[in-house]
C-alpha cells in the first residue's frame, strides 16, 4: 500500500471509532447530590433524578429555629460558605461579585449542551424555610449565571455559559421563589 493508501485507511479507522464511542453517560442524582449546593451540569449525558429533591442548601438546623430567628451574619444558614468560595465550585461565594454573591441562585444548572434532566416521576421544590430566604431562586437555570453580563443587580460574571439541545421531563418542579 502507499503512504497515502495507508493515511486514508488510518482515518477511516478513526472516524470510526468516533462513531461508535457516541454512548450518552448517565448520572443518577439524589438528595444527597445537594446538601451543600447548587448542582452544577456542566457534562452532557443523561441526569436521573433517583427521588424527590428538596432544596435547603446549607441550611439551619432545627436548633436554630428555636430562637427568635436563625438569620445571623454568623452562622451565615442558606448561603455558600466560604470553604466553598473556589472558582470552580460556587464563584462569588462571600464576595460582592460574581454568580452566587447573591446566594444560590438555582437547585441545578445546566451549562453544557446535549443534557437529559428525566425528573424520573419525582418533584424537584425548595424547602420552606430556604424559600423565604431567598427570594430570588429558579428550580433548574440553563446557564451558569442568573443574569447576562451588566444585567441585574450586580456583576454576576463576564462569561456564562448557556445550555442548548436540553430535554427536561417526566416530573414536577414544585415550589420557587
Amino acid at each position: 500500500k502507499s503512504v497515502l493508501q495507508q493515511k486514508q485507511q488510518q482515518a477511516l479507522l478513526e472516524a470510526e471509532e468516533e462513531e461508535e464511542d457516541t454512548t450518552v453517560k448517565q448520572f443518577e442524582l439524589y438528595q444527597s447530590d445537594f446538601s451543600h449546593g447548587t448542582y452544577r451540569i456542566r457534562e452532557a449525558g443523561t441526569y436521573i433524578v433517583m427521588q424527590d429533591i428538596e432544596f435547603d442548601f446549607n441550611g439551619a438546623p432545627p436548633a436554630a429555629f428555636s430562637s427568635f430567628s436563625p438569620n445571623n451574619v454568623i452562622d451565615n444558614w442558606w448561603w455558600p460558605q466560604s470553604t466553598q468560595s473556589d472558582e470552580a465550585m460556587y464563584p462569588g461565594a462571600g464576595s460582592s461579585r460574581d454568580a452566587y454573591f447573591l446566594g444560590f441562585f438555582a437547585g441545578i444548572t445546566i451549562e453544557c449542551d446535549d443534557v437529559v434532566l428525566d425528573l424520573n416521576g419525582y418533584e424537584l421544590r425548595m424547602s420552606r424555610p430556604f424559600y423565604y430566604q431567598q427570594p430570588f431562586f429558579s428550580v433548574i437555570e440553563l446557564a451558569s449565571q442568573p443574569f447576562l453580563p451588566q444585567q441585574g443587580p450586580g456583576m454576576f460574571g463576564a462569561e456564562p455559559s448557556f445550555a442548548h439541545n436540553v430535554v427536561i421531563e417526566n416530573g414536577v418542579i414544585g415550589l420557587s421563589s
